[in-house]
């Protein structure tokens, strides 16, 4: 993707191809980093959508959705330190899984609060 990106923006597209692979190289990790915390992200919506549509405390939900989402993070890289391949496990990957998740996971807790406070609002108003 970041190599298509790189063809196509004005600023990069004429550069020699040793330099677009350079630029390519060089935003690999961010690249990495992002898409993990946004699938991370994804896992805490879900999680915590799905734990609303129980009758539990909110800073419970909170909790259940982050403890999955560290314990599946320390599994994956776990995973990738017995799989080889150059990859190695991270605790800093750790972490910005379980920010992602933690991220998700507050993301739908404001979405639940806002729509809490508009019913109490239209109740309010139509009576």
């Amino acid at each position: 993707v970041m190599r298509q990106i790189v063809d196509i923006y004005p600023k990069t597209k004429n550069l020699t191809e040793k330099e677009k692979n350079q630029i390519v190289e060089k935003s690999q990790p961010f690249i990495r980093k992002t898409a993990h915390f946004t699938i991370y992200m994804i896992s805490g919506i879900m999680m915590m959508a799905f734990l609303s549509t129980y009758n539990v405390k909110w800073y419970k939900r909170i909790i259940i959705t982050c403890l999955f989402g560290l314990m599946y993070a320390i599994t994956d890289e776990l995973h990738q330190g017995i799989t080889g391949g150059g990859r190695t496990p991270r605790i800093f990957d750790v972490c910005i899984d379980a920010l992602g998740t933690l991220t998700g996971a507050t993301f739908v807790l404001g979405i639940l609060l806002i729509a809490s406070k508009m019913m109490n609002y239209i109740r309010k108003s139509s009576v």
